[in-house]
């Protein structure tokens, strides 16, 4: 009779986590897809662009595919919202100007950058969001001078190197005045110059922010004299090429310790490391999005129909949506759309327009520098 128990409690134990299983498999689906493009990874990019239009397609009724193949493709992309959790590449082909290839594709269709392995994150940053250059400056808010805090941005920096990012860089290495312009900006919090000083110096990403310690009085009942410090650290995380705020935060942490400053510097260092995580989940789960925002500035455009017409040539590529044209003014437009692919990808594609022909002048991550000719 006991067995007869146990064997049911297992049972249903069994039950649940198989039950358990089943439903967390709606949420990641494994897909072959292949893909073509100018480059190795422009092909990896529309095989994942492939494997969304397909695992989206599924949930389309069949009679909107045949009736109206516009309306299905605006639909594909509106219901792609998955990620790319991770990917192998099976078969690689170049016949000497496209390159195919064969993946086999994991969408994770409710995101999570902790369910990334190391290798994972990886390639997701290096696909993704190409490896970026991060510029880390965080002020010292309890020194007159505003210098920088080393502590909090060695917690920031090992964090992100934790998480797959490489090439962060060392603020402190620059001309001196180059780095005093980044504390200035950092102080008064503008991130329009942030974001132009970081382009000059090539980085993507720059993470800016100040932090605050505390000294916090307290009486400890120990037979050795214990200090506490509370420390408050605001960050923010700008765009270079837009100049765009995509994440901040304020980060609280207290630390009890033998002397003053190592629980200050504790408490500081646990702060960074918050921020740290922040910062690198953001920018994985922009990493694993398929699909990216894209700012195209056009220079020497000749009227409002030529506008038009470039934005319905826009409209048109596989793989683009949300073309919106932010302003034209003296022959120059600023254009904004989405596009599952990389920079170089939809430069190239860009490039294709035979009615009106257009050449690169510049390139970024997230925006393309167009001329008309």
């Amino acid at each position: 009779m006991i067995i007869w128990l146990h064997g049911k409690k297992i049972y249903c134990i069994l039950c649940t986590i198989f039950f358990l299983a089943l439903h967390a498999q709606v949420y990641a689906l494994e897909y072959i897809a292949e893909g073509t493009g100018p480059t190795r990874k422009a092909a990896i990019q529309d095989s994942f662009r492939n494997a969304l239009e397909n695992v989206a397609g599924m949930t389309i009724d069949s009679s909107t595919h045949v009736n109206n193949t516009r309306v299905t493709h605006d639909q594909i992309y509106t219901h792609s919202n998955g990620f790319i959790r991770s990917y192998q590449v099976l078969q690689t082909l170049n016949d000497g100007d496209q390159y195919m290839v064969k993946t086999k594709v994991v969408i994770d269709m409710e995101p999570n950058a902790k369910l990334m392995s190391g290798f994972d994150k990886v390639k997701a940053i290096h696909v993704g969001i190409n490896d970026p250059r991060i510029g880390i400056v965080v002020l010292n808010q309890n020194n007159a001078m505003k210098v920088s805090d080393v502590a909090v941005e060695t917690a920031i920096a090992s964090v992100l190197n934790q998480s797959g990012f490489s090439h962060i860089i060392n603020m402190n290495q620059l001309n001196p005045t180059k780095t005093k312009r980044f504390k200035i900006a950092a102080a008064k919090s503008d991130f329009n110059t942030i974001g132009l000083l970081g382009t000059q110096e090539q980085l993507d990403y720059i993470v800016t922010g100040s932090i605050r310690a505390n000294d916090i009085d307290i009486k400890f009942d120990t037979q050795v004299p214990m200090k506490a410090n509370d420390a408050t650290l605001t960050i923010n995380t700008t765009k270079c090429d837009t100049g765009e705020a995509i994440q901040f935060g304020t980060y609280q942490e207290t630390n009890i310790d033998i002397t003053q400053k190592i629980a200050a510097d504790n408490a500081k260092y646990k702060t960074g490391e918050k921020a740290g995580h922040d910062i690198a989940n953001k920018l994985l789960n922009y990493a694993a999005s398929t699909s990216k925002n894209y700012t195209i500035y056009v220079h020497n455009i000749k009227d409002q129909n030529s506008l038009s017409l470039l934005k319905d040539y826009l409209t048109d590529i596989s793989g683009v949506q949300d073309v919106y044209i932010r302003e034209f003014r003296n022959n120059a437009a600023v254009i904004d759309l989405s596009f599952t692919g990389d920079n170089q990808t939809l430069a190239s594609y860009v490039t294709e327009d035979t009615e009106q022909p257009s050449q690169i002048m510049k390139i970024t991550n997230s925006t393309i520098d167009l001329n008309m000719q």
